[in-house]
């Protein structure tokens, strides 16, 4: 009886405190794109690290954007937040409708579109500023924590010591060191500014949103621009990315397993990877190839990464689940997982995995490629899971430091954050400045009465705290510079057939009558002016020259150029076959040259 009622305290403690088995909410923020060699903090690494792209982003981590460098951040809500170089940025509060960070110095950009993140409260030395629903906002911290808040969008609640002031659009805020605050109409937008409008109209929703469950369609962009939609009878609509020109690609294959929050989570590596790993499941179509399929409306939860496993002593193996296949992990990730907490694994039979058949589905890496991400050759003669036994969960491996990277990489030492960044104590911070999610409550008191802000308004635009102008170039992503290697040389029968393109026809605009210098008898155009020009058979055209008297010169070039024309006596058969030859050679020269698709 006792191990039965120990049973129902553990299901009591799981219902009544769903934290004690997922404590971290994964699925909140994530990198989205990164520049430069920009830097991460986590509690599980204990350590500065290089920073990957869809890494999931928890409370207490900190991060360090270095000189020439810049980084994206998508928050659930459809909220853009950016970072530019030397900029330190902490996260405190990490919560579904509401997070608050901590800019000790640098620049970021906070875009709270509508619908998203109720409330946004960024911290700096000096000040508290909050960010409601559907405002787009720019802060700038210097080094000795002057502030200085810009309202492109919305309106902006800026506290400091001495009071609270709202700010709408199209002013800005100076908090001074001494405390006091100045309130400027918004100059003309810089390179900063500029290049974050850019990102914004990129990232609006595209035409993938109507495949997607409301729950994702905030991701669209990705499935736009490295994928397609097909229909199949078996699940509707599936996507499938550009990427499978690659030889020997899967799901799960570009990217590694980390140790992150007492879990092994998928980091891929791919731009478009964090939606078709973290939620629904693959497929492999017939003529098609891999497919993803997209969670049902209602279902959609965020996993550590939907496979299958095996392992063994010596390596481990991964393969994607199919659609309507079981995950067995620690936690609750939908209808269709099983949390391992609550089950006895010993007697858990699993069917074989549908996805196990299809070639180059199944991943296999040595153990210590695994723990330490050094590439270690091995060699596996029989599918291990038709061979091993299927492991239930994810493997239980002590995880090292280097399990808890996301990213082998090093980082060269001008790079890394400076001393006055490291020593920063966050946890102090965070008791100085509770998160206001209301309008009427204080960030730096934790009751009495908010003052008004006093403040002096000038008309003049001013700039105090600058940003570096950068001279920005197309992006070019990961995905883009993989393309281009896989994309084939060009045959030399299309560089023929380039060649023989006919040149590209441009309208002429409309000129003004040409003066005439009678003295001369010769047209003289002026800069905004042309000759008319008269189609006339050669004939009609000698008739006239002549008639004009025209000088023996020129009637000699009217003669050489009449005379690859055909006479007028040519009959119709002849004229009629020509203009067929001629009809089927620029067809033939006008070809589309075929290209990958964007």
């Amino acid at each position: 009886m006792k191990p039965t009622r120990y049973i129902f305290i553990l299901l009591a403690v799981i219902i009544v405190f769903p934290s004690y088995v997922f404590s971290h909410n994964f699925g909140i923020m994530k990198t989205n794109l990164i520049e430069g060699a920009v830097q991460i903090y986590s509690r599980d690494a204990d350590d500065w690290a290089a920073a990957s792209i869809n890494m999931p982003l928890l409370e207490g981590d900190r991060i360090w954007v270095p000189t020439n460098a810049r980084l994206e951040i998508h928050a659930m809500g459809r909220t853009y937040i950016r970072l530019d170089e030397n900029t330190s940025f902490d996260i405190m509060v990490s919560e579904e409708k509401s997070l608050q960070f901590y800019l000790a110095r640098g620049h970021a950009y906070i875009n709270d579109k509508k619908g998203g993140i109720d409330v946004i409260q960024i911290d700096t030395p000096l000040a508290s500023v909050s960010i409601y629903d559907n405002s787009i906002a720019m802060i700038d911290v210097s080094a000795d924590g002057q502030t200085e808040v810009s309202v492109l969008n919305g309106d902006v609640y800026v506290e400091g010591h001495l009071g609270k002031t709202r700010i709408e659009a199209g002013k800005s805020i100076l908090i001074g060191e001494d405390r006091y605050a100045s309130i400027f109409p918004l100059g003309p937008a810089d390179e900063w500014e500029r290049w974050n409008r850019q990102r914004d109209r990129r990232l609006e929703e595209a035409a993938s949103a109507r495949y997607l469950p409301e729950e994702l369609r905030e991701y669209s962009y990705d499935f736009d621009r490295y994928g397609r939609w097909i229909y199949t009878r078996d699940y509707g609509y599936v996507w499938t990315p550009f990427l499978l020109t690659s030889v020997g690609w899967s799901p799960y294959k570009i990217g590694r397993w980390v140790w992150l929050g007492g879990h092994y989570v998928w980091i891929s590596y791919e731009p478009w990877g964090w939606v078709p790993h973290h939620y629904g499941r693959w497929t492999f179509v017939i003529g098609i190839g891999w497919c993803w399929v997209p969670p049902f409306y209602g279902s959609v939860y965020w996993g550590p990464g939907y496979v299958g496993w095996v392992y063994t002593p010596s390596y481990i193996a991964w393969v994607p689940l199919d659609h309507g296949e079981i995950y067995y992990g620690y936690g609750y990730y939908g209808p269709w997982s099983v949390n391992i907490i609550n089950v006895n694994i010993q007697k858990v039979v699993i069917k074989e995995y549908k996805n196990i058949v299809i070639k180059d589905a199944v991943t296999v890496i040595h153990k210590d490629t695994f723990i330490k991400g050094k590439k270690v050759d091995i060699k596996v003669d029989e599918n291990p899971f038709k061979k091993e036994k299927i492991s239930i969960g994810p493997p239980d491996i002590k995880p090292e430091r280097e399990t808890r990277l996301p990213i082998i990489k090093q980082i060269p030492e001008l790079k890394r954050p400076p001393e006055k960044v490291k020593i920063i104590d966050i946890e102090k911070i965070k008791k100085e400045r509770r998160l206001s999610k209301d309008r009427d409550i204080s960030a730096f008191k934790s009751e009495g009465k908010i003052e008004l802000m006093p403040t002096k308004e000038f008309k003049e635009p001013k700039k105090t705290i600058q940003r570096k102008e950068r001279e920005r170039i197309r992006e070019k992503e990961p995905m883009d510079e993989m393309q281009e290697k896989r994309r084939p040389a060009p045959d030399k029968k299309i560089e023929i057939e380039k060649k023989r393109q006919a040149p590209e026809t441009v309208e002429r605009p409309e000129y003004q009558k040409p003066k005439i210098n009678k003295d001369e008898n010769i047209r003289k155009m002026t800069p905004d002016s042309a000759p008319e020009t008269k189609t006339m058979p050669p004939a009609q055209l000698q008739k006239e020259q002549r008639e004009k008297k025209v000088p023996d010169a020129q009637r000699e070039k009217v003669e050489d150029a009449s005379k690859p024309a055909q006479k007028e006596d040519a009959s119709k058969e002849e004229i009629e076959q020509r203009k067929k030859r001629k009809g089927l050679q620029d067809r033939e020269t006008m070809q589309p040259i075929p290209s990958r698709p964007q």
